[in-house]
C-alpha cells in the first residue's frame, strides 16, 4: 500500500518538475502533485507518493528540515481521512492538486 507525504514551506517558485525532481531519487518514490491556487500558483505546499510506509520513513528522515532556497522544508506523513488523502483529490476547496511528472514502481 503506497504512502502520501506532505510537504510544506516550500519556495512558491518551484514548479511541478522541481518537486518531482527534488524527489525522484528517493527509494520508492511514485509520483508528486505540487499545491496550486485557482490561479495555478503555488502555495508552498506538495504531495508525495511513495510505494511504502518504510521508504516514506526514510524519506522524511532524509528530506525533513532540508534547506531550499534558505527555508528548511516540511516533511511528514500526510493524515486524513481516505478521500482527502489521494493524490488528486481535494482536501481544501481553495487549493488544485496537480500531477507532476513521475515515475512508477
Amino acid at each position: 500500500m503506497s504512502t502520501l507525504l506532505a510537504v510544506d514551506l516550500l519556495p512558491s517558485c518551484l514548479t511541478h518538475q522541481d518537486v518531482a525532481t527534488l524527489f525522484a531519487w528517493c527509494p520508492g518514490f511514485l509520483r508528486s502533485a505540487l499545491v496550486v491556487n485557482a490561479q495555478g500558483r503555488s502555495v508552498g505546499s506538495a504531495v508525495i507518493e511513495v510505494s511504502n510506509p518504510n521508504d516514506a520513513h526514510r524519506l522524511i528522515q532524509t528530506m525533513d528540515g532540508i534547506e531550499i532556497a534558505g527555508t528548511a522544508i516540511r516533511v511528514s506523513r500526510l493524515e486524513g481521512p481516505p478521500q482527502e488523502r489521494g493524490l488528486g483529490h481535494e482536501a481544501e476547496p481553495s487549493a488544485q492538486k496537480t500531477y507532476a511528472a513521475g515515475r512508477t514502481a
